[in-house]
């Protein structure tokens, strides 16, 4: 009886399924409308891949099909990835005519906490770091 209980637990192991991840590429980051007869909806979209940030805008219009374009945005991002690594879009309140956001990034096994935002500063160098990294102890 023992023979046969550790065969059946030696066979479980070798045939229990294997728990297979694949490792995330992109990231989306749904944003807001304007109304009108044309209406305008954008978002952000990580690309992992290539450690870039675009901006996505849809435009819908009553007369015609729907347009969608996708624009890498400068800057120089430095991005949180893995499947332990929980993306979250923030919003500010500055009053401009296109969408200013940023967002914040954990890794839920290391502590790793990154915060990155639109684009270098106006007046700072197109090499200049968009992201910010701090590891919770």
């Amino acid at each position: 009886m023992r023979g046969l209980l550790a065969t059946i637990a030696v066979l479980t192991v070798l045939i229990a399924p294997t728990v297979v991840r694949a490792q995330v590429n992109y990231e989306l980051l749904p944003g807001y409308g304007q109304g009108g007869l044309q209406r305008h909806y954008f978002a952000r979209v990580i690309s992992f891949k290539d450690n870039k940030f675009y901006n996505c805008a849809a435009i819908t219009d009553p007369k015609a099909a729907p347009t969608l374009r996708c624009t890498a945005l400068l800057g120089n991002y430095t991005f949180l990835s893995g499947n332990n690594v929980k993306t979250i879009q923030t919003r500010s309140n500055y009053n401009t005519t296109a969408p200013w956001d940023a967002f914040w990034q954990l890794d839920q096994v290391s502590g790793e906490v990154n915060f990155c935002s639109q684009g270098a500063p106006q007046a700072a160098p197109p090499s200049a770091p968009t992201c910010a990294s701090f590891r919770i102890p």
